[in-house]
């Protein structure tokens, strides 16, 4: 095996004792924590650390990975330029990466100059890096580096990522090691970055369980409000390098665990210790496949539509043609839609009208439902692979209906619309988070460019809505 662990690090500036000038030492168990694993490195002399980290370029629609062959990196933006590095990439692991991320047609951002150019970014070993890295330079620095960024993709091809990084390793024959940079919640107590919240220690207590217990497979099923509740960084970190070791039977030294400064901080080294014919990819796999065939059963006619429209312009470039028995179920009269997809519990796209543009519901579904899979500028065309994993939802949008004061909205009844001159900002009803009318038309005024300041109408309107 050419992956030769796993290692979890935290990455607070403050632990290095050049930021923290003294009060590094309220972290100490950290800090031994991370000479431990620079011990451990030293030990297995890899050729390669590869670096996954939160706090490079982060990019919605796939990771990102600096194939420059220098990295340079400093903690000027916390004070200390003088805190420098400089580490080579192991350009032949780059290569076969990219190599097998095309090969299975993974999401990624190579930052190439143009790249960075186009952007404005830069691709610099961030102190996601730098931190742990710090460290285990103390101990061992015959390494070169692949630095890489995780994307804001869901968790199941992310832990992809680390398989093809796994794949990667093996067909050059180098020993690498994997190091996870992330912190725990940042909302431990009151005094740290957030205000304390329950679910931040939770949610650390049940990482801190997974690691000892090298049992992963709860980790997928976090809901999201949770993991946001916890004000997390390192969960997507861990997972890609999670991937680096299926098919692996695994063991596991939890070094420390704190949270001084109102953020969990964990340093852990994972170690693959025989292959396995156990594949966690297999099996949330399987089970996301399940849950979805369930789902599919449930869908009616206006969900249904949206989805043969998506799948046969992704697959074809085709539009569909909506059935006389579609034209009998759907009706003849003429709405706006709203189409949104979402995959694993994550919006991948919506894209509406406010008022008809078609001749019926029926063909108004299929227009928004094309574009919401592939003209939704926040996102990357849907592909694909990942036309099985989207959850479909079919707003029918009433008509509006102009209100004169904010007391005549409610934000499970009515949607809202605000208007000044051309410009104009719609929400929904009923989204998560959008609790009071106040916040609706706050957040309507802000994708419309409208200051509150200024004069502007307001309307409402009801929703039938279509998801399971």
């Amino acid at each position: 095996m050419s992956i030769k662990g796993l290692m979890v690090c935290p990455h607070p500036p403050v632990i290095l004792p050049e930021v923290g000038e003294g009060r590094e030492r309220g972290a100490s168990s950290t800090i031994e924590g991370m000479k431990k694993i620079a011990k451990q490195v030293n030990d297995i002399k890899p050729d390669t650390i590869v670096c996954i980290t939160p706090h490079g370029n982060v990019f919605r629609d796939g990771i990102s990975i600096i194939g420059h062959e220098k990295i340079k990196g400093d903690l000027s933006s916390f004070g200390k330029p003088q805190v420098k590095m400089e580490k080579a990439t192991h350009l032949e692991l780059y290569h076969k990466l990219v190599e097998e991320l095309d090969d299975k047609e993974l999401p990624y951002i190579n930052l190439s100059n143009d790249v960075e150019e186009a952007f404005d970014i830069k691709g610099e070993l961030d102190h996601g890096c730098i931190v742990p890295l710090y460290y285990i330079d103390q101990e061992y620095k015959d390494y070169e580096i692949l630095h890489m960024t995780y994307g804001l993709m869901d968790y199941i091809t992310l832990y992809e990522v680390g398989m093809a990084l796994q794949k990667a390793a093996e067909s050059i024959e180098k020993k690498v090691l994997v190091l996870a940079s992330g912190d725990l919640s940042h909302c431990l107590m009151d005094k740290g970055p957030y205000e304390y919240h329950p679910s931040g220690q939770l949610f650390d207590e049940l990482l801190l369980k997974s690691v000892k217990e090298c049992h992963f497979k709860d980790l997928f099923k976090m809901d999201e409000k949770f993991i946001g509740e916890a004000k997390e960084c390192g969960l997507r970190s861990f997972i890609m390098g999670l991937g680096s070791l299926d098919h692996y039977e695994l063991s596991s030294k939890v070094y420390s665990y704190e949270g001084p400064f109102g953020v969990g901080y964990m340093t852990a080294f994972i170690r693959p210790e025989s292959t396995d014919e156990y594949s966690l990819y297999e099996g949330l796999v399987k089970q996301q496949y399940m849950i979805r065939e369930k789902n599919r059963f449930k869908e009616d006619d206006f969900i249904k539509l949206a989805r043969r429209a998506i799948c046969e312009w992704v697959k074809n470039s085709k539009k569909v043609t909506l059935t006389e028995e579609e034209i009998n179920l759907l009706g003849n009269k003429r709405a706006g839609t709203f189409v949104s997809l979402h995959k694993d519990g994550e919006l991948r796209g919506c894209i509406g009208t406010v008022q008809a543009s078609e001749s019926n519901v029926g063909k108004e579904i299929i227009n928004n439902a094309i574009q919401a899979a592939t003209s939704d500028p926040r996102f990357m065309p849907v592909s694909d692979k990942e036309l099985e994993d989207l959850d479909i939802k079919v707003d029918v949008l009433h008509e509006l209906e102009l209100i004169k004061d904010i007391d005549e909205l409610d934000v499970d009844k009515y949607g809202v619309v605000v208007q000044s001159g051309l410009r104009r900002g719609l929400l929904l009803p009923r989204l998560e988070g959008v609790d009071t009318v106040e916040k609706q038309v706050s957040i309507a005024l802000q994708k419309a460019g409208i200051e509150p300041d200024e004069f502007y109408k307001m309307y409402r309107f009801e929703v039938e809505r279509h998801e399971v």
